[in-house]
């Protein structure tokens, strides 16, 4: 799929790099957050929550502008 994201975004390898290696940095530092909230809080709330967010993001990337791609 990281091929298919530098042809949207116009991306050079460095820069997708980049972006992968934010991703796994997020991730390594949002996951042990969550994982104490799933150990002291319900869990179906957690899961709703993400659920919801999830939904969020996924409505505001429908507005987001379509960018047609010519291929040769």
């Amino acid at each position: 799929i990281l091929a298919d994201i530098q042809d949207t975004f116009d991306m050079s390898n460095s820069q997708a790099g980049l972006l992968q290696t934010a991703f796994i940095f997020v991730f390594m530092f949002v996951a042990p957050f969550f994982g104490y909230l799933g150990d002291r809080y319900s869990r179906k709330w957690l899961i709703a929550g993400g659920i919801l967010f999830w939904c969020g993001t996924s409505l505001g990337g429908s507005f987001m502008p379509v960018r047609i791609v010519a291929y040769s």
